[in-house]
């Protein structure tokens, strides 16, 4: 399997030599294990199953809740991420598994502290909404 970089293999020596050179080894780790916002964003919309009908449900939970309104997907995916300790700044991609394990185990609390919404007949946990949410927000990005 070949793979094709934007930079040569010259360039890209120079660059992780810069970085183990000026910062510590666990910020050149970071480097190469940093997720992107589309990565974690696709990650978390993933937990729902039925696409279409988490994109309208997400654009109604919107707007009957003002307060979100205001929020961007990134904003959006970041409030979602608090509810677990997690951050888009400092997730890694080896914490995107714990983090739908720890996403699914939330859903779950959230319905058994009764923290749940019903949208079109449907019964939601707040975490579930805040999911369709940020897919109806990601899906018109």
């Amino acid at each position: 399997m070949k793979f094709h970089f934007s930079t040569t293999r010259r360039q890209l020596s120079k660059k992780i030599l810069v970085l183990f050179s000026s910062g510590s080894v666990l910020s050149a780790c970071d480097f190469f294990t940093k997720t992107t916002t589309d990565e974690v964003i696709k990650t978390l919309t993933g937990l729902l199953r039925h696409d279409q009908m988490a994109i309208k449900l997400g654009q109604i939970y919107l707007k009957t809740n003002p307060q979100l309104q205001l929020l961007d997907a990134i904003q959006l995916a970041n409030r979602i991420l608090q509810k677990v300790d997690l951050s888009l700044e400092t997730i890694s991609a080896t914490e995107l598994t714990s983090m739908t394990e720890s996403l699914k185990r939330r859903i779950h609390d959230d319905f058994s502290n009764d923290s749940v919404v019903t949208i079109e007949g449907w019964l939601l946990s707040q975490t579930e909404t805040e999911l369709c949410a940020l897919y109806f927000l990601s899906s018109n990005a």
